[in-house]
């Protein structure tokens, strides 16, 4: 009895429907009609139920004509479904897989969601009292694109999460390992530049030690030179004395004598 009361309430809103020029305020004498055999609350959530399963049947086509021509919020629901087939956001529809009414301070609130090939559908049907009668007055859509994931699709992209971040930690310890194993590296290039200084310290001591020696040659020569000096001026000196003149001597060396 209570699916031929859905029944029958689904052909009201297809009538409903089909006078695309209404107001909320048209449903009036629809509800009024229904609510002598349901109850509030049970008429709120077959309505939403119907409206549903009527949004659900529509292609492309017809949902564009509602958008153009619906007035009130069955024109803008009819907006947003017409945009979910556009877009191939819902694909085929399935079955309503949940429903429930919450009664609120002025009439009810009825949530429906149905299964999509692609997506879950959510409508949030609000029905107010409006002079004493339960009237829709809003309605609102969204979806859940994780609806047209199967238990397969989900645990074979967990699989390929798991794999992607096994292969990177596993890539980081080899590379950790790789920077590890240069370490015993690190001695034998601080061998070779200590040597390297060493042989630069040897090279500079030498050179120090060349110039040193070089300094003391000179210094040797600049002796000697001095005592050769006084030398031939003891010998000029002489030959002075001897009478004898020292015009055309001319000392080219000076000679220290091997004799005692």
């Amino acid at each position: 009895m209570k699916k031929i009361k859905k029944f029958l309430i689904a052909f009201c809103l297809v009538l409903a429907f089909s006078s695309v020029s209404v107001y909320a305020s048209d449903y009036e004498d629809y509800f009024s009609n229904m609510q002598a055999t349901l109850s509030e609350k049970d008429a709120a959530l077959a309505t939403g139920e119907s409206y549903m399963s009527t949004f659900a049947a529509m292609d492309k086509i017809t949902a564009e004509y509602y958008k153009d021509n619906a007035n009130g919020f069955l024109g803008e629901a009819a907006e947003v479904y017409y945009g979910y087939l556009e877009n191939d956001t819902l694909g085929e529809y399935k079955e309503i897989t949940e429903s429930s009414v919450e009664e609120e301070k002025d009439g009810y609130l009825v949530t429906v969601t149905a299964e999509f090939e692609k997506a879950k559908l959510t409508m949030k049907l609000e029905c107010k009292h409006i002079r004493g009668q339960l009237t829709p007055t809003g309605l609102v859509f969204s979806t859940e694109d994780t609806g047209s994931k199967s238990l397969g699709k989900k645990l074979a992209d967990a699989g390929l999460n798991t794999l992607i971040g096994l292969f990177t930690v596993f890539l980081i310890l080899i590379l950790i390992s790789y920077i590890i194993s240069l370490f015993k590296y690190i001695p034998a290039i601080q061998e070779k530049m200590s040597k390297k200084n060493d042989k630069k310290n040897v090279e500079l001591a030498a050179i120090q030690n060349t110039a040193a020696q070089i300094e003391q040659k000179e210094q040797k020569e600049e002796e000697e030179l001095v005592g050769d000096s006084e030398l031939v001026a003891v010998i000029t000196a002489a030959i002075v004395a001897s009478g004898t003149s020292t015009d055309g001597f001319v000392v080219r060396s000076v000679r220290r004598s091997k004799r005692v």
